[in-house]
């Protein structure tokens, strides 16, 4: 896909996992739930992240 079905983005201590695809209204897929899981661990495992 070109664009990111599920976008990660870090501001001051909030980390933000948010789904990026209208066309479905976000309906999950196998591709995105794993996205998603990947967002969560990354934001766990980042000490700036409260």
């Amino acid at each position: 896909m070109s664009e990111e079905t599920v976008t990660y983005a870090v501001e001051g201590h909030v980390a933000t996992v948010a789904l990026n695809r209208p066309e479905s209204h976000n309906a999950l897929s196998d591709e995105m739930f794993d996205l998603v899981a990947q967002g969560l661990s990354k934001a766990a495992a980042d000490d700036d992240v409260k």
